[in-house]
């Protein structure tokens, strides 16, 4: 036999053919151990609040119940006497008129008393307000009144929003300071909420322009030898 000159071929071995899975164990389906199926493991359904929402949230409530007592009525006003205005329909006394007639010079002794509901009277017809700018549609100035005790006396600046009152008040206490008379300041409110001596800018200077606006009042009660707050009541004397 001649010798084939081309070497010795190699014979290609052909693959298996594949077989499509016919069931479960083919696909690669694990059967579960003897005693039953896995059980499905269990699955919070707890909301899922971050460290900001929650943070956000108590943000949220307290601004919730500072705007609560910011707009809840002061119930202090409600023991003013002559608050509301309205209940007194009587002719308010003229204040500044009497005050003044007292300094003049050829009077030598005189004795002004006044209640508060005097007072409040009066300055419910001489103060006059109108909120102006976008507020100006839902509030509305209400009138300002005081409120007299002993060696004290507290200011209020009454507006109401949607109808509901607001007020902000300044309280001065009088001190005997070696042979005069002091004024110091005693701390305030927003709504029902107290402050301390310390009162915010915005706040003192409505004060401030409700003082230029009874400068009139303010100077002449000033220039009176003594100025004495009672319980409902203030005494002027010359």
């Amino acid at each position: 036999m001649k010798p084939h000159l081309g070497g010795d071929t190699r014979r290609r071995r052909h693959a298996a053919p594949r077989r499509r899975p016919t069931g479960p164990a083919d696909r690669g389906y694990k059967r579960p151990p003897a005693g039953g199926a896995r059980r499905p493991r269990p699955v919070s359904d707890e909301p899922f609040f971050t460290p900001l929402s929650v943070l956000l949230l108590i943000v949220a409530i307290g601004l919730m119940v500072m705007m609560g007592l910011v707009l809840k009525p002061n119930a202090n006003l409600t023991k003013v006497n002559g608050y509301p205005a309205e209940l007194l329909t009587s002719e308010p006394r003229n204040l500044v008129a009497e005050i003044q007639a007292a300094l003049d010079p050829k009077v030598t002794d005189k004795t002004l008393t006044y209640t508060e509901a005097e007072v409040n009277q009066y300055l419910s017809q001489r103060v006059k307000g109108k909120q102006g700018g976008i507020l100006g549609g839902f509030v509305k100035f209400e009138g300002v009144y005081l409120d007299f005790e002993v060696n004290s006396i507290e200011i209020y600046i009454v507006r109401s929003v949607f109808g509901l009152p607001f007020t902000v008040s300044s309280r001065f206490n009088q001190v005997q300071a070696e042979y005069k008379t002091i004024w110091k300041a005693g701390g305030g409110s927003i709504g029902s909420f107290s402050m301390s001596t310390k009162q915010l800018k915005p706040i003192m200077e409505a004060f401030m322009r409700l003082k230029e606006t009874c400068k009139d009042e303010y100077e002449a009660a000033n220039a009176m030898t003594t100025m004495e707050f009672g319980d409902d009541q203030i005494v002027l004397k010359k």
